[in-house]
């Protein structure tokens, strides 16, 4: 709770997470000793450090605690960054700029943090990781199935060959095969992790006939 931030010693910035499903909500104490709550537009955990770095650099250069938390409850995730969708009933996590395997399962730990009756993921390659990149998608293959999701689908030919049928993935060759298939479903009350390298194009997949605006 708020009321448990004790005051910071020996220049020790003090942040408190209090919630992080779905955003992130957070504590800090004021210049005048005074607890600020701020809620963000992030989600999941993983976000938290970068919320508690950004508060702790607004400390140390003496920005006024209400500027940090304007600043914060005001950044909304763009550009295919943590960004938060929502399409009728669904809501998609579209986090398809870069990836590599600790954001992977950062983004899966978040996905499986939220609750929603339907909970998909949608996964492309991680790039450029040299002759670490079997071990490494068969990694985020493993750790995923392991959240028994509705649907775990799969993009590009690097999980395509850890063979993804064992894991009970649907696996498909690129973003536009995907799409395609992704275009005949219908989804209510789905959570979406989209999540890929920015090589892949996995964004594309966004805004179709799968989720209706109304």
């Amino acid at each position: 709770m708020a009321s448990d931030i004790l005051r910071p010693q020996h220049g020790i910035i003090d942040v408190k997470l209090l919630e992080s499903t779905p955003y992130v909500r957070v504590a800090f104490l004021s210049e005048t000793d005074q607890i600020v709550e701020v809620q963000s537009q992030l989600i999941g955990q993983h976000n938290f450090h970068n919320i508690m770095t950004a508060i702790a650099l607004g400390v140390y250069f003496k920005v006024p605690a209400a500027k940090i938390k304007t600043a914060i409850e005001h950044y909304k995730p763009t550009n295919n960054r943590s960004q938060v969708l929502q399409y009728g009933s669904n809501t998609i996590f579209l986090d398809a700029y870069n990836a590599n395997p600790s954001s992977m399962r950062a983004a899966l730990d978040a996905l499986q943090d939220m609750s929603a009756p339907q909970k998909i993921a949608i996964l492309g390659d991680m790039l450029e990781l040299g002759t670490e990149s079997r071990k490494e998608h068969q990694g985020i293959l493993r750790r995923a199935a392991r959240l028994k999701l509705d649907k775990l689908v799969v993009v590009g030919p690097e999980f395509a060959r850890c063979n993804p049928a064992q894991f009970k993935a649907l696996s498909f060759p690129d973003t536009k095969a995907a799409r395609e298939w992704f275009d005949d479903q219908v989804f209510e009350d789905a959570l979406v992790l989209v999540k890929a390298s920015r090589g892949i194009g996995l964004e594309r997949i966004v805004g179709n006939q799968a989720f209706p605006a109304g």
